[in-house]
């Protein structure tokens, strides 16, 4: 069973303001318990906290958060310093501190956006349930070796070839080394976040590390050998072809 998106939260030390129990998310303060009905993901977590913070606010903060939402929308803005300035159709003037630029989008959090997408992907039949649940594997180790606050915008070359050489020496249960077709799975998922990650709009990737494209940055995977429809066997010096009716094309 896939893992629940609070419990990875929990798995990397990440603290949640509200509470996973059942099919919904709580919030216990003040000896009162509040439940909001949303799904246990990123999206649901922002969509519960906005619920709680609604419950809180005091009538002058819902005043000023309607004149920031309305903000946007007023037919005369502009900036002075770090403040910004807007007058609407009937003159009034209400003003706001600038918005700091975009912080750098860390790995955890983008892994999270990534994983929802293909489960969606699932969810609607173009994609595999089985493909989503590897993909939800294969990209632990990166999480463990970059860390989840990790800024994607210092994705380099560099960072990738170190954990390529990570990925060569990691070793998996009873301290066996890995196979190579496991390195090559965790390589893969790996290569397939960033790629993704790179072409959505908000990317601060500027380009893709030249190393994905490197063929000295793979893992040695040999070919299944190729199945035939017959067999031979020696019997007493005659040679007896067996054919299998199960592998016929």
């Amino acid at each position: 069973m896939p893992q629940l998106w609070s419990e990875r939260q929990k798995a990397r030390g990440v603290k949640l303001a509200l509470t996973w129990w059942r099919d919904r998310w709580k919030k216990k303060a003040g000896g009162k318990v509040t439940y909001f009905r949303q799904p246990n993901s990123a999206e649901g977590y922002e969509a519960a906290l906005k619920e709680w913070a609604a419950a809180q606010e005091t009538a002058e903060q819902r005043e000023q958060r309607e004149l920031d939402e309305g903000f946007d929308f007023a037919p005369i803005r502009m900036a002075y310093g770090s403040t910004e300035i807007a007058i609407s159709a009937a003159g009034q003037t209400a003003t706001r501190k600038r918005a700091a630029p975009n912080a750098s989008h860390p790995l955890g959090e983008q892994i999270d956006r990534f994983l929802l997408f293909k489960q969606r992907q699932a969810e609607a039949g173009s994609r595999a349930n089985a493909t989503w649940s590897e993909l939800q594997r294969g990209l632990k180790p990166a999480e463990e070796f970059f860390r989840p606050t990790f800024p994607l915008k210092n994705l380099n070359g560099e960072k990738v070839k170190a954990f390529y050489f990570h990925l060569s020496e990691r070793k998996g249960r009873f301290d066996k080394p890995l196979s190579e077709i496991r390195k090559h799975n965790l390589f893969r998922s790996f290569k397939q976040f960033v790629r993704w990650y790179w072409r959505q709009e908000e990317s601060q990737l500027d380009a893709l590390p030249r190393c994905f494209a490197d063929p000295d940055y793979t893992f040695a995977v040999q070919a299944a050998p190729k199945t035939s429809n017959r067999s031979c066997a020696q019997d007493d010096g005659r040679t007896v072809i067996r054919f299998d009716r199960r592998r016929t094309p």
